[in-house]
This record gives structure tokens, C-alpha cells and sequence, in this order.
């Protein structure tokens, strides 16, 4: 694990039931769709994300398990 990925987790508190951080880089304009889609998702928990800076954001998100943590940065990534 990096320093950036603990600094990460620290920042967000990470729920037991969700102890795996995704950061998904977005364009902007899919943040509304990506927010839509995992908003009622019970395997990811939305915790926050950075402002947009040079056409692109971080969304940081908690998962239940590595798998939906991979296929969540697979899928965005």
C-alpha cells in the first residue's frame, strides 16, 4: 500500500462493513451518472470527492470487497 492510500483512508474513515477505498478518475461531466448509478448500490458507499481540476476529478468511494473495488476502477478507470 502507497503513503497516498493510507493517507486516503485515514481522511475518510472507511465503514467496517466497507474496508476497501476506490479512487475512480472521472471527466466531469459523468460525475452525475456515476453518482446515479452507485447512489443505492449497497456494495459501494459514495464518501467524497475532489473538485475538478484539469478535466478530471477523484471520486472516492468505499467497497464491500476487493473484487467490487477492482471492478469498479476497471470499469471507470
Amino acid at each position: 500500500m502507497r503513503y497516498a492510500n493510507i493517507t486516503q483512508v485515514d481522511r475518510f474513515q472507511l465503514p467496517a462493513s466497507h474496508p476497501y477505498l476506490a479512487e475512480v478518475v472521472l471527466d466531469p461531466a459523468d460525475w452525475c451518472r456515476f453518482q446515479s448509478l452507485f447512489a443505492d448500490e449497497p456494495a459501494v458507499r459514495l464518501l467524497g470527492y475532489d473538485d475538478p481540476a484539469d478535466g478530471h476529478m477523484i471520486v472516492y468511494t468505499a467497497c464491500a470487497s476487493r473484487e467490487t473495488r477492482r471492478r469498479l476502477e476497471d470499469g471507470w478507470g
